[in-house]
């Protein structure tokens, strides 16, 4: 060593101790005595104290202990560094218990550790003092004891502490799931529904949230607790919102109902359709309640003697006591009334096992050498009180494996016997041979079609193609295709069949194995592109329903006159808003009534066709009334039903709500909300009114979008 002459020695000084003193923040009792290993009579001063990590037997320093520090890991892990070696096995069990740590006058219990200095040198100076608990806001001083000794046993001699101060620190929701009370998405209209909000991370600074409810096609109020309160049928979303400024929210889509849906069916069973109990043992019981969307579906447990005797839990757990007959009720709890009931034999001895069957899946009887099959075990009597079984597969001529599942393995070709062995100690087994086959299943035939059995399409459009590979359980079904020009042309995706005509005639269509080498064909025509005439019509120029009428005409669904007039103000029959209604919507033919009067007359098909699909009704079994005006109501209702709309509320704010038939209120309001039809600038409908052509094509053009 030697001495640093004049001014630089002194500026030597003061760098050290300017970084000596940044370093500690309200560091009492502190004396120097540098930063050495602990030799000597040097005593165990504290020089820092600093927030760390532990990983590895190193620790990493963060920030120096000061004041209004933010914590991001709660309980922190402090690290105090003395200027000796004070963690020494000599001296340790000295010095853990010299550390305490204190708030406002009380003790915060503490852990104290160290890292063995055997195993990293350079943690000998630090001990870690770690709170047991996440501490809160304020001011906090760790003390050490006088009596902390460093290596070679020298004590401190006095009392040295640090203190700092925690600032207040959130942590804020990240993420919020509402739902309702055990998990409800509906409310009954003028009921109410406890609303839940699950907010993450669970230690969330403040988890409280703001409540609210927007309409959708219903309404509701909500409480700032949660509690929503239909006011009104259909959806609403209830939105629960963060108050901690993090502006996170969740929602959930809430059907508000028009009244509660009560049981109306209960099935009774016991589990696995048992009807058996053993006397002294137990049996499930399951209630299947209908419908399934009912608004309580808990049922209540009983049970009646007969010729035998049993008790049952709340849960449905049913305990024979007396050999015989019982009787079990499920009733529901919703005040309807309904219940089911199951009679049940309590029998003295358990049901064993007198027969298994067992079966390949789909009652194979080979399985690929390499690949799976299967195996089904059919136990009976079907009332056993144990039906399980335990696989085994025995060599022959071949070999296999089995899972306890009864998942067999061809490992070898040949013949294997699969067995399955009842669990119940009967005894009872049944077999199969099953045979493993070292070749795999090749196509033998092919039969080509176009999709709906269709070999015909036009020039410049597509025909998707259909291969039938025969047999079904061929081990490569696949197909590649490929066409062949006759008189016409075309092109085909060899991967997907899908043709496309590019010249007028005839085309070869084939499909082929790659695998077998075996293949399908099939002849196409190709047909020329039919261009429809342009229509005009004479009298629609200056009509509202222009468009609309030249819409539905240039799909074929309506014509107009032979003079060139389409009359848009003229009525409409109801025969004929039948064809034109399967005509726009593409119905295909189901057959159908022919009423009295629909007989030889020239709708006869449309009618019933419509008939069929339920979008008419006669106004009796024999009596349709083909040449009768439709009415505006008749209208409303054979759209919505062609178009299989859901039915909306009945009501209308129509002034002639009440001249609407009853049977038209839902259809009406239905096609109302779906602006399929609408009323007239005085409010009113005008349901009996007689329909005109361009009212009749406007309607299905917009049931139509």
């Amino acid at each position: 060593m030697y001495r640093q002459k004049g001014s630089s020695f002194l500026s030597s000084l003061l760098i050290v101790m300017l970084l000596f003193m940044s370093g500690l923040t309200a560091i009492s009792a502190g004396e120097g005595g540098g930063t050495g290993g602990g030799g000597g009579s040097n005593p165990p001063l504290l020089e820092s104290a600093c927030l760390a990590t532990i990983s590895n037997n190193t620790s990493t320093a963060g920030a120096s202990l000061g004041s209004n520090m933010k914590l991001s890991t709660n309980p922190p892990t402090i690290r105090i560094q003395f200027a000796t070696n004070v963690v020494d096995d000599t001296v340790w069990s000295n010095n853990k218990g010299c550390f305490s740590m204190r708030q406002s006058g009380s003790t915060i219990p503490i852990t104290v550790s160290r890292i063995d200095s055997t195993v990293n040198f350079a943690e000998r100076n630090y001990i870690f003092i770690k709170p047991t608990e996440a501490l809160s806001s304020g001011s906090y001083s760790i003390l050490v004891d006088a009596g902390l000794k460093s290596k070679n046993t020298v004590s401190a001699g006095k009392q040295q502490s640090v203190s700092f101060s925690v600032a207040s620190s959130t942590v804020e929701i990240t993420a919020i799931t509402v739902s309702g009370v055990s998990n409800a998405s509906t409310v009954v209209n003028g009921k109410t529904l406890q609303m839940n909000a699950t907010v993450l991370p669970g230690n969330a600074s403040d988890r409280s949230v703001t409540w609210s409810v927007t309409s959708g096609t219903g309404m509701a109020t909500i409480s700032s607790s949660g509690l929503l309160k239909g006011t009104k049928v259909g959806t609403v979303t209830v939105t629960a919102k963060a108050k901690d400024g993090s502006g996170i929210k969740g929602s959930k889509l809430i059907n508000v109902t028009a009244e509660e849906v009560a049981v109306t069916a209960i099935t009774v069973s016991g589990l696995n359709n048992a009807s058996t109990v053993v006397n002294g043992k137990t049996l499930q019981m399951n209630a299947t309640v209908l419908p399934v969307n009912a608004n309580d579906p808990s049922v209540t447990w009983s049970v009646a003697s007969g010729t035998g005797s049993g008790t049952i839990s709340s849960s449905g757990l049913l305990k024979g006591t007396k050999g015989g007959t019982v009787t079990v009720t499920a009733i529901a709890k919703d005040g309807s009334g309904i219940k089911g009931s199951k009679l049940i034999n309590v029998t003295a001895e358990a049901v064993a096992v007198t027969t298994i069957t067992v079966s390949g899946s789909n009652n194979a009887s080979t399985v690929l050498n390499g690949k799976t099959l299967q195996m089904n075990a059919t136990v009976l009597p079907k009332n056993a009180n144990d039906s399980s079984v335990t696989w085994s597969v025995a060599s022959g001529t071949g070999t296999a494996t089995i899972s306890s599942s009864g998942l067999l393995k061809g490992t070898k070709a040949g013949t294997v016997t699969v067995t399955a062995k009842a669990d119940d100690g009967s005894g009872i087994n049944g077999s199969q041979e099953i045979t493993v086959t070292k070749e795999e299943v090749v196509v033998s035939d092919i039969t080509v079609s176009g999709k709906d059995d269709v070999t015909t399409l036009i020039n410049g459009e597509t025909l998707q193609m259909m291969a039938t590979v025969l047999p079904e359980d061929a081990t490569d079904p696949n197909v590649s295709w490929s066409v062949t020009p006759g008189t016409g042309s075309g092109t085909i995706d060899p991967i997907t069949g899908l043709l496309t005509g590019t010249g007028v005639g005839t085309v070869t269509v084939t499909a082929t194995n790659e695998v077998s080498g075996v293949s399908g064909t099939i002849i196409v025509t190709v047909n020329e592109t039919v261009v429809p005439p342009v229509i005009e019509l004479s009298d629609i120029s200056d009509c509202w329903a222009a468009t609309n009428i030249k819409a539905l005409v240039d799909a074929g669904a309506i014509t107009g006159y032979p003079d060139g007039s389409f009359k848009p103000d003229n009525n409409i029959s109801r025969a004929e808003f039948a064809v034109v209604l399967v005509k726009a919507f593409n119905l295909e033919s189901e057959g159908g009534k022919v009423f009295a009067d629909t007989a030889d007359h020239w709708a006869q098909d449309y009618i019933a066709t419509a008939q069929a699909l339920g979008i008419v009704n006669g106004y009796d079994n024999d009596y349709f009334g083909p040449n009768d005006l439709i009415t505006r109501e008749q209208m409303a209702i054979m759209i919505v039903k062609a178009a299989k709309l859901e039915d909306q509320s009945s009501e209308t704010a129509f002034s002639d709500d009440n001249e609407i038939s009853t049977w038209a209120k839902s259809g009406i309001s239905t096609a109302l909300a779906h602006q399929i039809i609408t009323g007239y600038p005085d409010n009113t409908f005008i349901p009996q009114g007689s329909a005109t052509r361009a009212e009749a094509v406007t309607a299905i053009v917009m049931a139509l979008k």
